[in-house]
This record gives structure tokens, sequence and C-alpha cells, in this order.
């Protein structure tokens, strides 16, 4: 071949490039008439093991046509486009439908979008003519959308991964019509997403049975004011998903008095619970975590003023739970500052007892991770982590001595 494969400068320009440059490696003379030649195994374990290297990729995808489909793999398996990449890739696949093979994850941003950009209700007929042409496309990422009722929206049933990222929502009627196009989708990912109208719609009420229903893991980082609309539009429906793993990032206090209603629902099919609490308050309300009576994993992250204060949440959780299956228990504190050790805490005794108590006893991880920023100027000295973990050891010595315990900052 006398064309040279260079490295593009953008995600778009890169996958197209590439996939014009193997349209290309098509008129390579066949291996058949090699003197030597390599088991297959052989070459695809040399390919398997470049996998993170494209340079090395497309040169392997270049030596000749029996390398093309594991080097393709790789190549085209992760896609990540933006508005005028995603057009000309369509355009790109309908020519040349054999490529959409090899595509596994999809991400159209419309972050650079400009003016004279196609418009971004036009964006929903992109992402499904593309998923369309991607047979065994299984993540579908859309990044800086506004997302409008869609009209042809039709029924995307291979996508298993949905990922929003700064998204921003017209209507709970436009997002269950989104859902309602992924009915198979197992993980949600919800970034920085925002709802322009959260009230409830009347179309609601007509629409299928369920939304999706094989859904089991949901994360919500930075978008807690869209918690409450997203669980209002999966749980309306008479199937109601098995949710096991939920993450809530950077939840502030006055959002959790508002989410028991959703959570009593979503709490007893909980195997990992994840979810981050952002205060200045004394007191705040707390989910309920007794009802999560399948509980394996507990991962809460408190930030708070100071550590004293972080342990108010923490004995309450502990006094809450129930789940005889509960086997990892991960205390992470984020705090401004201290000048005390965790024993000046009023609950620390409580606390320690709690966790001393047969209820724990089968906990085969205990971790507490502390985050303590330096003290202001004319501030003393609290104590480092390292002060704050060897406290934590003496209280907890029978964690200790069984190899439990861990400690990170």
């Amino acid at each position: 071949m006398d064309d040279q494969v260079t490295q593009p400068s953008t995600a778009s320009s890169s996958t197209t490039t590439t996939l014009v440059t193997h349209l290309d490696a098509l008129q390579i003379q066949d291996d058949s008439s090699a003197k030597l030649k390599l088991p297959a195994e052989i070459c695809d374990y040399i390919i398997d093991e470049l996998q993170d290297d494209r340079a090395a990729l497309e040169s392997c995808s270049l030596t000749c046509r029996s390398w093309l489909p594991r080097a393709r793999h790789y190549l085209f398996n992760t896609i990540n486009l933006d508005v005028f990449g995603a057009i000309r890739l369509h355009k790109l696949l309908a020519e040349n439908a054999e490529f959409g093979a090899y595509v596994q994850h999809l991400g159209v941003s419309a972050s650079q979008s400009q003016p004279d950009d196609p418009p971004l209700v036009s964006l929903p007929n992109i992402a499904q003519s593309l998923v369309g042409q991607m047979p065994n496309a299984t993540t579908l990422k859309l990044e800086s959308w506004r997302m409008l009722e869609p009209v042809t929206l039709h029924s995307l049933s291979g996508i298993r991964y949905l990922r929003l990222h700064s998204c921003t929502i017209s209507s709970k009627f436009a997002l269950r019509l989104w859902l309602e196009a992924v009915p198979n989708v197992e993980e949600v990912e919800l970034q920085s997403v925002g709802m322009e109208e959260g009230r409830f719609d009347d179309r609601l009420l007509r629409l299928g049975a369920s939304v999706l229903p094989q859904l089991v893991n949901l994360r919500f980082l930075n978008a807690p004011y869209i918690v409450q609309e997203f669980m209002d539009v999966i749980l309306a429906g008479r199937i109601k998903p098995n949710i096991k793993f939920l993450y809530l990032d950077r939840v502030p206090s006055e959002c959790i008095s508002t989410w028991s209603s959703w959570f009593q629902h979503v709490a007893p099919s909980l195997e990992h619970l994840q979810f981050r609490l952002q205060t200045t308050l004394s007191a705040l309300p707390m989910l309920n975590v007794g009802l999560c009576t399948q509980l394996r994993v507990l991962d809460l992250s408190v930030s708070w003023p100071n550590v004293e204060r972080s342990f108010v949440v923490e004995t309450l959780v502990l006094k809450q739970l129930s789940s005889p299956h509960l086997k990892t228990i991960y205390f992470k504190h984020v705090t401004w500052w201290t000048t005390f050790l965790p024993s000046s805490s009023p609950h620390w005794t409580v606390f320690v007892a709690l966790l001393a108590s047969s209820k724990f006893s089968s906990l085969e991880r205990l971790s507490f991770y502390f985050r303590l920023s330096p003290p202001r100027l004319g501030r003393p000295r609290g104590p480092t982590p390292g002060e704050i973990f060897d406290e934590i050891r003496q209280s907890l010595p029978e964690f200790d001595a069984r190899g439990v315990l861990e400690f990170c900052h």
C-alpha cells in the first residue's frame, strides 16, 4: 500500500478516515499465496496484545486480508463522534454496511455544535439510523443533547447500556418516550442531566405497561434534581424493574425528604447502595436503608464540615441496617477541617458498639476513608489520618485482628 495511516486530531475524523482507509485494504494481496502462514490463533493473539495501540492495529489491518476482521474488532469497537462525524459515518455505513457489525459502543456528542450545524431535533433520527446500522451495538452514549419529544424514534432493542451526559430533557413525557425506545437496557448512567419541565403530563397515563423492566444498574452522577422525575417514569408501569445497584452522587439534604416514596419501591431488591451526601446541617433526613433486605455492599460518603458530625449520619445508618447478607461497608469522610479524634464525637461510643455487635459479625470488609482539608491560617493543627486510623483500630480490635479493617486517605 502506498497510503500511510496517520493519527487524525479529532474522534470523528479518526473514525471516518480509518474506515475509508480500510476500504482500500480489501485490495491487499490475499495471504493464501504466502510461503509462510502462521496459525490463525497466533495471529489473533498478536492482535489481541495490541488492542490498546491504535497505530499498531491500523498497521495490522493493512498487513493481509486475514488480519482485517480481528484488527477491525478493536479499531471500531468504540466510536465517539460529534454531530458532523455522525452524519458522515451514517453515509459511509450506507455504502459499506459490513463495518457496522464491528461497533459495540457508540457515542454522539453535540457539545461542539455551531449555529450552522444540523438542528439538534434531528439527532434522534441520526442516532437511531446509526444504531440500526450497527447490529451488535450494546452501548449508546449521548452528550450535550437537548432531548425533545422524539417523533419517529423506534425501538433500539439491542442497546443494553445507556449513558446521558450533560443533557437537557424537555419533559417527563419526552423522557418516557426515549426510555421506551430502549426496552432492554440493563444499565443507565445520568451525569449532569436536567429537565426543563417536570410537571405531570396526562399523556403518561396512556402509554405502555412498563419502562426499562430489565434495569438492574442505575447511576446518578451530579444529577440529583432529575432523580424524582426519572423514578416517577420507570415506576409508573405495572412491571417495575428490580434494581440491584444504585448510585446517588452529591445528594443535597433537601432532596432526601422527597425520595422516600420511590426508595421504598426499589430498596427491597438493592444489593449495592452507594450514595454521597452533601450538607452543612447539623441534622438531616435519611433514606431508610433498613428496607434494603438484600443489601450486600453499602458505600456511604459524607461531605460535612467536620468528622465528628459525620458519625451522626453513620450511626443512624448502622441502626437502620437489617440485611443478613451485608458483607462490605465503606465509610468515606470528606471534611473541611477537624481538631478532634473520632472518640471526641458524642456518637462515637454508640457507633463503635453497633459495629462490634453480632449484627455485623459477618462483615468481610470495613473500610474508612478520610480526606481532610488543611486548617486555615491561625487555627490549631488537627489529627492526621494516621492518628485517626490508629484510634479506630484500638476501638475495633476484633475487626483489626480478623484483617477486616481497611484505611484509605
